[in-house]
């Protein structure tokens, strides 16, 4: 969701990487970083910035903001859990949160 956004909202090509460091115990990540790979409109720092005002990386807020507590996950088994931007079950495919980035 978040990287599919990024790309969405501030890459000019289709490449962005997203990197979070969850510590054991704590709910929010040591580190985030955001790279892309110089293909961004504008540059990586703003980005993160910007990602880390609309997006929250704690445990319980990723799996109520992707509503994870259904059960969908027989439908990921088959040919892999990424790529099925058609499904509305999948919702770490969204790109929702484009608008408020």
């Amino acid at each position: 969701m978040v990287a599919g956004t990024i790309c969405q909202v501030f890459v000019s090509a289709t490449v962005a990487s997203l990197e979070k460091t969850p510590p054991i115990g704590h709910p929010l990540p040591v580190s985030v970083h955001i790279d892309s790979f110089g293909t961004g409109s504008i540059g990586d720092d703003n980005i993160l910035d910007a990602v880390l005002k609309v997006f929250s990386f704690k445990p319980a807020d990723i799996v109520k903001q992707l509503n994870l507590l259904r059960p969908i996950y027989s439908k990921t088994t088959n040919y892999g859990h990424f790529g099925k931007i058609d499904d509305p079950d999948i919702t770490w495919e969204l790109t929702n949160k484009a608008e408020a980035l």
